[in-house]
């Protein structure tokens, strides 16, 4: 599994967590003002990105391009795949881009057999998910 890089806002936090940690006081007042909302700010985008994880999958489950539910699997089954397309949206990807990026996540995770859509669906599901998420 690749490791991401971590972004600026979780860079901060840890550094004020660690910094407060190790000398369990502030530097200055306002350093704890500060980390306080670092920490409060990286919670909620922390749970904006999984938010945008379950839509995703929410819409990959109702779109069922592999007919999957006929097998009664749990609704989480297309999770690995929308996390895929969530880091291609946090990529600022277009509607185009973002329909060729389906028809291959899916074409191989489940190979040709297994599909049963074609372009144009994705082009479909891109649509909402852009619509969705933004």
């Amino acid at each position: 599994m690749q490791r991401r890089a971590y972004t600026l806002w979780e860079r901060l936090v840890l550094a004020s967590c660690l910094l407060f940690l190790v000398t369990n006081r502030a530097l200055h007042p306002i350093h704890a003002v500060v980390s306080a909302w670092i920490f409060v700010y990286a919670r909620v985008s922390i749970f904006l990105v999984i938010s945008m994880v379950e839509k995703i999958n929410k819409i990959l489950y109702d779109w069922d391009p592999i007919n999957l539910k006929e097998s009664c699997v749990p609704i989480d089954e297309y999770l690995p795949e929308a996390q895929m397309i969530k880091e291609l949206i946090l990529k600022s990807i277009d509607l185009n881009s973002l329909s060729d990026e389906i028809f291959n996540i899916f074409y191989e995770q489940f190979g040709k057999d297994l599909i049963n859509f074609n372009y144009n669906d994705c082009k479909i599901i891109a649509d909402k998910i852009l619509t969705v998420i933004k």
